[in-house]
């Protein structure tokens, strides 16, 4: 069946992929260890990237920028924007006259559009400049949905944790076999099917292809405001 990238793989999907590889697990895997492996790997890839690589809906607070273009972190959707400003004034929601970032993803900027001096825009025209004073509601993430090589990597790099685990306790069906010879015990272990042997390659090959630039941290490096 297709999959869906809308949520990192279940362990039925990880338990099928390690038996398409040609093992087979016995009952002493639960599946709790293998959400435990999914979840690991998620966290692993979340911060070896730097990225929100599954899209989540929050409100996020910035520092105004004093300028018409604000930097933040990476979003598919804006739903709204607020000003913190004047107390008197309360809080101010723009919901018109601004552009979010023209490129597919990610989308790390957003302007407030800005014509001629002759042509009416709105009360606000900039960013205003303060702590945390500008809320913006999105759908934060790298794309709208799971980045396919990023949920093939978790999937990879959890089956692996589990045939791991597996193996270290005898749990793997066929591939520990043990020999008592009088008083002492022999263990042998079969290799691996090969097509395990590029599990950790997906995870790594994941993980550099999405890792964050540089460049995206170090402009955010402003000196605070006082």
């Amino acid at each position: 069946m297709p999959v869906s990238y809308a949520n990192w793989p279940t362990t039925t999907e990880v338990s099928s992929y390690i038996t398409a590889s040609g093992l087979t697990l016995n009952a002493g895997i639960t599946t709790d260890m293998i959400q435990n492996a999914i979840d690991a790997a998620v966290e692993e890839l979340s911060r070896r990237t730097g990225r929100t690589l599954k899209p989540v809906t929050e409100t996020r607070y910035f520092d105004g920028s004093g300028t018409g273009l604000l930097d933040v972190e990476e979003y598919v959707d804006v739903t709204a924007i607020q000003f913190f400003s004047v107390p008197a004034l309360g809080v101010v929601t723009l919901t018109q006259w601004h552009e979010v970032e023209r490129k597919p993803y990610p989308k790390t900027q957003i302007q407030i559009l800005q014509g001629p001096p002759n042509v009416p825009y709105g009360y606000y025209s900039f960013f205003p400049q303060g702590r945390s004073n500008i809320g913006v509601t999105a759908t934060w993430g790298y794309a709208s949905t799971i980045p396919a090589i990023a949920w093939t990597a978790v999937r990879a790099r959890a089956a692996g944790t589990v045939i791991n685990s597996a193996r270290a306790n005898s749990y793997l069906g066929g591939t520990v076999k043990t020999i008592r010879d009088e008083d002492q015990d022999i263990t042998f272990m079969d290799a691996l099917p090969s097509k395990t042997l590029g599990w950790d390659d997906l995870f790594e090959t994941a993980a550099r292809q999405l890792k964050r630039p540089l460049r995206d941290f170090m402009r955010r490096n402003k000196p605070p405001l006082i």
